[in-house]
């Protein structure tokens, strides 16, 4: 991808993380639709924790990334300071790991 980049863009031979992040995401989104590259940490051969980039669906580290994007597009935007139990508790229903629900099988 980067060779491509400097062939497509003559002036700028040394691209900067910037220029490299849009060709990076437009690859990964066609390549993975509808998942996000996220750390995942698994068993390796030896046994040992391996950590690697990988496609993801869901994970807080996805949904702070999307704030993060979105705050930096909305500065002005005002936010209230709610306690974490309160999105996080069962029952809440916002956290559906955690909502509390309860399933009874027939």
């Amino acid at each position: 991808m980067v060779a491509q980049f400097v062939k497509d863009n003559p002036g700028t031979p040394n691209p900067s993380a910037s220029d490299l992040a849009v060709i990076f995401f437009d690859h990964f989104s066609k390549d993975h639709p509808g998942m996000f590259p996220s750390s995942v940490t698994h068993p390796g051969a030896d046994g040992k924790d391996v950590t690697e980039i990988a496609p993801v669906k869901e994970g807080s580290d996805i949904q702070s990334v999307f704030f993060d994007m979105w705050r930096q597009d909305h500065p002005d935007a005002l936010l209230q300071n709610v306690p974490g139990d309160l999105v996080t508790a069962p029952g809440s229903g916002l956290d559906r790991h955690h909502s509390g629900e309860r399933r009874i099988s027939a």
